[in-house]
């Protein structure tokens, strides 16, 4: 299908003894490792400058949740002042 199944690569990652795993990446990935329940911790940065519009890309992008009883619940945990922003920390 020419994407990555996640699930099957972050299993083989704990096979090797990879216990934690930063990821980095956008709209597209994020949403994906939401959807296959990969997601333990989420890390955002709210900063002091508004980017948007109506094709912006947003935080978890790709297919999207539609029925609200797939949405991901999400637990804020931490919020840390950095700069003029903070950076918010959830638990799923």
């Amino acid at each position: 299908s020419g994407r990555v199944d996640l699930a099957a690569a972050f299993a083989r990652l704990e096979a090797h003894g990879l216990e934690r795993l930063l990821v980095e990446g956008g709209g597209e990935l994020i949403f994906s490792l939401f959807a296959a329940d990969l997601v333990d911790r989420l890390t955002v940065y709210v900063g002091s400058v508004v980017i948007g519009g109506r094709d912006a890309p947003t935080l978890a992008d790709g297919e999207g949740f539609t029925d609200p009883d797939s949405f991901p619940e999400l637990s804020l945990t931490d919020v840390e002042r950095l700069d003029d922003g903070v950076v918010l920390t959830y638990d799923a």
